[in-house]
């Protein structure tokens, strides 16, 4: 009995130890291009983050399971970032409805947070180093954006779909499904379907 125990306590030293070893990983940096969601667009629209990749839609279905976030232009709600299990993908034209919202098997959850531009963000986004400063930033952001004077949550979060993104917006992502934490500082921004955004991410290793 002494001996299971003994294991048991082990176990959950060693437990420890390894999460406590990632929190202190250091995050990977990278610049991503990620075009509209017009097929005619420069760049792919649909983002796996852990590869630092985008796609097409034609070319996104086999790598359903690795996709993290999806981008799309709209008329009234400018430059959107959502994740694959949002309900409103299917808003964004025919391509988006019938190839990813009615098509995918795989649908990864997440939630998004942003701070939206101000001169701090760049401080923030600078200070994110180790794994676990981004898991805190996104932790203490969800508790607090909602006391934001100008809070909207389709432009805040916490949410699966961010709308109105500018440039010097900070956007902090949790993968539920692939068990990462993302920061993203948008850095450029070309209006329209076939436009694109430039974003500065960050992002969590294990």
């Amino acid at each position: 009995m002494m001996n299971r125990f003994f294991c048991i306590a082990l176990l959950a030293v060693f437990s420890v130890s390894a999460v406590s070893a990632q929190n202190n990983n250091k995050v990977k940096r990278f610049l991503l291009a990620i075009g509209g969601h017009h097929q005619g667009a420069e760049y792919g629209s649909i983002v796996d983050l852990k590869a630092q990749k985008t796609y097409k839609v034609a070319e996104a279905a086999e790598h359903q399971g690795d996709i993290d976030l999806l981008y799309a232009y709209g008329t009234t709600t400018k430059a959107n970032l959502l994740t694959p299990n949002s309900s409103t993908v299917r808003l964004f034209g025919p391509n988006y409805k019938t190839k990813i919202s009615e098509a995918w098997d795989v649908k990864n959850r997440g939630m998004m947070v942003a701070l939206k531009a101000d001169k701090r963000n760049k401080k923030i986004f600078k200070k994110l180093k180790k794994n676990a400063d981004i898991e805190k930033l996104y932790v203490e952001t969800v508790k607090s954006v909602r006391d934001l004077p100008d809070y909207k949550l389709l432009r805040n979060g916490p949410a699966r779909r961010l709308v109105d993104l500018q440039i010097g917006d900070l956007v902090i992502f949790r993968s539920q499904d692939r068990k990462f934490y993302a920061a993203g500082l948008v850095v450029n921004l070309k209006t329209g379907t076939k436009g694109m955004i430039d974003i500065d991410f960050k992002i969590t290793q294990e």
